[in-house]
């Protein structure tokens, strides 16, 4: 998390509970554990809630993110056996799909399975905050572009019309990137020399 990211951070207070390996027993026992966890649930939560604070293992991965829907896998405990490692290796379509190759298969079962949770906000303010965790999200997806891009590059935008018949552009960088504060319209030169007028937000 870069500096920005986390000095605009929309998080109030951070809570970490560990367990150690002796804590970790038979399958009967691992649901009351973690069920212990849901205390922690606003005392007005509904049982869903309840139920998702009742996992100790997050995962927020980028590739299960559709629109604008907030996604995320969770489970009861963490395991990084080569199991459960070679299982996040899948295609996201299978990654969090139930598998029997954890090491502590036979001791969890299904116990210990991915389960996917849709985040939505509770109410206007947990919308905005929403609405500003996106912004942050674009911006880092520009400082991450921009420090990639140099002069020379060859780069395709998205595009439409006679110079762009695969829908797309192929362009030069001219200069390093960098970000502009306002809209903006670009001007390129096709191959003769002549100026084509994009629309950035085709692009």
């Amino acid at each position: 998390m870069n500096r920005k990211r986390r000095a605009q951070s929309n998080t109030v207070s951070r809570e970490f509970r560990t367990y150690e390996e002796s804590d970790i027993r038979e399958a009967p026992d691992i649901k009351p554990m973690t069920d212990d966890l849901s205390r922690d649930a606003p005392v007005d939560a509904d049982s869903r809630t309840k139920a998702t604070f009742a996992h100790n293992n997050y995962r927020a991965d980028p590739e299960l993110q559709t629109g604008a829907h907030y996604v995320i896998a969770v489970r009861r405990i963490a395991c990084r056996c080569n199991g459960c490692a070679r299982a996040l290796q899948r295609p996201i379509m299978t990654r969090y799909s139930p598998h029997e190759e954890c090491e502590r298969f036979p001791i969890w079962g299904k116990l210990n399975d991915w389960k996917l949770v849709t985040l939505k906000p509770t109410d206007e303010e947990a919308c905005a905050h929403m609405e500003a965790d996106e912004d942050l999200v674009i911006q880092d997806k520009t400082d991450g572009m921009a420090a990639c891009i140099a002069q020379g590059d060859m780069l395709a935008m998205v595009g439409t019309g006679e110079h762009a018949p695969n829908g797309y552009y192929i362009v030069e960088a001219l200069s390093a990137a960098y970000e502009t504060e306002n809209d903006m319209q670009l001007e390129l030169l096709d191959e003769d020399g002549k100026p084509i007028t994009l629309d950035p937000k085709a692009a």
